[in-house]
């Protein structure tokens, strides 16, 4: 990771799917700052997989040879760094209703 000094980290609500197949944009509480890194922990109680990328994330797998899926898929306890400039580009989908992600931001 790079060097933090001045930074402070933020740590979010999670971030629940409530209809699969429906993203969910990570949110920025309320406020407006600028994230360096967005870390994302699929939650221990999910049931299936979730899936994160921009906004046109998708948790739907599809089938072999007809992949459905956009985005980085997270199994259950699985951490994702992403390096943004605004956390709510940041998008989170699920296969399951109610599954969903932990959110802390590393602010500037």
């Amino acid at each position: 990771m790079t060097d933090v000094v001045g930074s402070r980290l933020l740590t979010l609500a999670p971030v629940e799917v409530a209809v699969a197949g429906t993203p969910e944009q990570v949110p920025t509480s309320g406020a407006t700052w600028a994230a360096k890194t967005v870390i994302l922990q699929a939650l221990s109680t999910n049931e299936e997989p979730v899936v994160v990328g921009d906004k046109t994330v998708k948790a739907e797998a599809g089938a072999h040879g007809s992949a459905k899926q956009r985005g980085v898929e997270l199994p259950a306890k699985a951490t994702l760094a992403v390096e943004v400039n605004d956390s709510t580009q940041v998008w989170v989908d699920a296969r399951k209703n109610k599954d969903g992600v932990a959110v802390t931001v590393l602010l500037l």
